[in-house]
């Protein structure tokens, strides 16, 4: 669980960071980037917590 905070917070502060980038510089590459970064964490919350809840499923059979 450790490793999931670490892995939160390191994509929240680098999603930050673009955004600042993208104001400081007004270069859209920036937002596109951080919107990636954004789509894959979701992407991997996602399969993250569906291994979860396969594993309730499978205690529970």
């Amino acid at each position: 669980m450790l490793f999931l905070r670490i892995i939160g917070f390191l994509t929240a502060a680098g999603i930050a960071v673009l955004v600042l980038l993208f104001f400081v510089s007004r270069d859209r590459k920036y937002l596109r980037l951080a919107l990636r970064l954004f789509t894959y964490a979701v992407f991997l919350l996602v399969l993250i917590l569906l291994l979860f809840f396969l594993e309730r499923l499978v205690v529970l059979l």
